[in-house]
Formats: structure tokens, C-alpha cells, sequence
């Protein structure tokens, strides 16, 4: 059986649906809208700024962030009563993402392995 794209029956029905077609402009129109904008502009420009990056340094942002998120989690959590066993996770969380930064050479290299 041959699925490709241009002998799909359903796919040539939806595409040539008024729906389809509908939805086909909607997406270009989008898609343009979204290069031009400044939003997509930043977007962008992160994007490639992500890309540069080494797989030790990603996996240290990554990680970084995770810290921050569960350290900001805790002092929020100062500020209602405790539940018990609340703080078990965030913390194991805080734990994992500082070792994660601290062993983000050898994590990169052993992802670069298994990726091979």
C-alpha cells in the first residue's frame, strides 16, 4: 500500500476541503506574520544563540534553571502553611539539577555515546 502524500485519497480530501484550504492560507498567513514579528525576531535569535551552544553548556543551563525554579518554589512555599512532605520532591528536584550542573561535562560526553 502506497501512502505517500500524493496518493493518499484522505489527504488530497482534506487538502482540497474547503476546510483545508481555510486552514492552508491561516498557517501561511501565521507562518509570514511570525518571521516579521518582533517576537519571532527574539525567538530567533535565541534559537541560534541555543544552537552554539555546547551539549555540557546546555545541559548546565538546563540544570541552572531547574535549581533556580526549585529554589524559587521553596520561598514561595514560605509563605503558606507547610504540608508535611512538601518540600521532599523540590528538594530531590534542587539535588538532581546541582549535580546535573556539576557533572555536565561527562553527561554531555555520555549523551554524545549514546546518540552515536
Amino acid at each position: 500500500m502506497n501512502l505517500e502524500p500524493e496518493h493518499d485519497i484522505l489527504d488530497v480530501a482534506i487538502r482540497d476541503s474547503i476546510t483545508g484550504r481555510i486552514a492552508a492560507s491561516a498557517a501561511g498567513v501565521w507562518s509570514r506574520a511570525w518571521r516579521s514579528s518582533a517576537l519571532g525576531r527574539f525567538v530567533t535569535a535565541r534559537q541560534e544563540l541555543w544552537q552554539r551552544l555546547s551539549g555540557a553548556q546546555r545541559i548546565r543551563a538546563i540544570a541552572i534553571t531547574g535549581a533556580v525554579a526549585m529554589i524559587v518554589d521553596r520561598a514561595m512555599a514560605l509563605a503558606v502553611p507547610a504540608e508535611p512532605l512538601s518540600a521532599v520532591l523540590p528538594s530531590l528536584v534542587l539535588v538532581a539539577c546541582i549535580a546535573a550542573a556539576v557533572f555536565a561535562e561527562p553527561l554531555a560526553r555520555a549523551v554524545g555515546q549514546l546518540r552515536r
